[in-house]
C-alpha cells in the first residue's frame, strides 16, 4: 500500500494555527484504525495524538479541558463501567458513533426555562432546607468532603487573569476546576463528556467534576453566577441549576445503569448537596401549573 496516498498526514495537522473540528479528527482516526497495521499507520496515529494534545488546540473544548485522575480511579471498588468509560473517553473523544458531543443539544440551556415562578422557587428552597433535602455546606463545615470545593474556589486565591473582570470578579471555570482536580482525593474526572440517546438523536453535556465519596457518585458543578443563600431571590438562586444537573443525573442513570447519583452545586460562598430528581420533578410540576405556556424542553428527552 502506498504510504503517500493512504497514510499521508493532512497538511492541516501540521499547521498548528488551524482549528480542526473534533469530528474531523475522529473520522480521520477511524480511517487509520481501519487500515492494516504498518509502520506508516503507527506514524500517522502518533501524529494525530500529538496534534490533539497541543496547547494550540485549546479552542477544541473536549481535549483541552478533559482530565482523568487515574490514582483516584484505581482506588474505586465499584462502578466498573464508569471507570472504563472515563479511562477510554480520551481515546474515543467521548463521541458516540463518531458524533461530536459539542454539536448535540445541550442541557445548560434548560436552566433558562424556569421563569415566571420566582416567589414559588424561593418558597420551595425554604421547604427543601427545612426538611433536609438540600444540605448547605460552607468552608467551615466540619467533616464534609465538599467544604474543600468552597475553599478551593475562593476568588482571592486566584490571579487577576484567572478571574472574570466584569460582574463580581469570581474565579474562572477552568482555573477553579484545575485547582480542585489537583488537590482533591475525591475527584475522578474533570469536564467529562456525557450524552443521552433519545428517539430523534442525542443530548449532550460536560460534567464539571465527577466525585466519588463513600461509594456514591456525585456530579459536581461550579455555579459562580448563582446564589446559594436560602433567602436568595428565585431568579438568582442555586435552584435554577436543577434542570441541568437533574438531566445529568438522568443521563448517568440511563447510560450506566446506576441507581444513586447525587449532585453538588458550589461557588466560593457555599455548596448545596442534594438529590436532584425529586426537586426536578417538583419544579416541573410548578411550571406546569403556574406557567403552562412555557415549553419545557427536557420533556423531549426524559420521561420521569
Amino acid at each position: 500500500m502506498d504510504p503517500d496516498q493512504d497514510y499521508k498526514i493532512p497538511w492541516t495537522l501540521k499547521n498548528h494555527g488551524t482549528i480542526i473540528k473534533p469530528i474531523t479528527l475522529m473520522k480521520f482516526k477511524n480511517v487509520l484504525d481501519s487500515l492494516q497495521d504498518s509502520e506508516y499507520k503507527s506514524m500517522a496515529l502518533s501524529k494525530v495524538k500529538i496534534f490533539i494534545t497541543r496547547k494550540s488546540t485549546r479552542d477544541i473544548h473536549f481535549w483541552s479541558n478533559f482530565k482523568v485522575n487515574k490514582k483516584n480511579i484505581a482506588r474505586m471498588t465499584s462502578f466498573e463501567n464508569v471507570k472504563d468509560y472515563i479511562l477510554n473517553a480520551d481515546k474515543n473523544y467521548g463521541f458516540p458513533n463518531d458524533k461530536d458531543v459539542s454539536n448535540f443539544p445541550g442541557t445548560h440551556k434548560f436552566n433558562e426555562l424556569l421563569t415566571g415562578i420566582s416567589d414559588l422557587k424561593r418558597e420551595l428552597v425554604s421547604e427543601l432546607f427545612q426538611d433536609g433535602t438540600i444540605k448547605l455546606i460552607t468552608e467551615n463545615t466540619k467533616n464534609s468532603p465538599f467544604s474543600e470545593l468552597v475553599k478551593l474556589s475562593k476568588r482571592e486565591n486566584y490571579r487577576a487573569k484567572q478571574r472574570v473582570q466584569e460582574g463580581k470578579g469570581w474565579a474562572k471555570h477552568s482555573a477553579v476546576l484545575d485547582r480542585i482536580f489537583k488537590n482533591s482525593k475525591n475527584v475522578l474526572a474533570a469536564e467529562l463528556p456525557i450524552y443521552h440517546k433519545y428517539s430523534r438523536g442525542y443530548l449532550g453535556g460536560y460534567l464539571d467534576l465527577l466525585y466519588i465519596v463513600d461509594g456514591v457518585l456525585y456530579i459536581v458543578d461550579y455555579k459562580p453566577d448563582l446564589d446559594p443563600n436560602i433567602d436568595a431571590y428565585g431568579s438568582s438562586s442555586f435552584i435554577n441549576c436543577v434542570p441541568q444537573l437533574g438531566s445529568y443525573v438522568l443521563m448517568m442513570k440511563a447510560f450506566f445503569g446506576i441507581k444513586d447519583v447525587k449532585v453538588v452545586a458550589f461557588n466560593d460562598e457555599a455548596a448545596w448537596v442534594f438529590d436532584a430528581i425529586p426537586i426536578f420533578k417538583k419544579l416541573t410540576g410548578l411550571m406546569n401549573e403556574y406557567n403552562p405556556s412555557k415549553l419545557l424542553k427536557w420533556k423531549y428527552y426524559f420521561n420521569f
